[in-house]
C-alpha cells in the first residue's frame, strides 16, 4: 500500500485518504478536518441532521476497535458538515 500522512494516534505513514475522513490502515485511528467536504456517501435522502436540520445526514464510514470488538458508525452532513459517532454495534 502506498504511504499516507503521519497518524496522529500510533506516528506512521499510515493515515489514508478515503474520502470524507481518513484512516489508519495500522491502528484504525479515524479522523476527519471540518475544511474537507463530504465525500462518498451513500444514495438517497440521508437521516435528519440536528444541527442544520437537511436530510443530508450520511454514514460515511466506521471506526472499529483494535481486535474488531466493536464497530462504530461514523456519519457527517453534506450541508452544515455536523459530525455523528453512533454508538458501538
Amino acid at each position: 500500500m502506498a504511504k499516507g500522512a503521519w497518524c496522529p494516534h500510533c506516528s506512521k505513514l499510515t493515515f489514508h485518504d478515503k474520502g470524507s475522513l481518513s484512516v489508519c490502515s495500522s491502528c484504525q485511528a479515524v479522523g476527519w478536518s471540518w475544511q474537507k467536504a463530504v465525500r462518498h456517501m451513500g444514495k438517497g435522502k440521508g437521516n435528519k441532521c440536528p444541527n442544520c436540520g437537511n436530510q443530508t445526514l450520511h454514514r460515511v464510514g466506521e471506526a472499529t476497535s483494535p481486535k474488531g470488538k466493536y464497530v462504530h458508525g461514523i456519519r457527517r452532513c453534506g450541508v452544515c458538515d455536523y459530525s455523528l459517532i453512533e454508538p458501538a454495534q
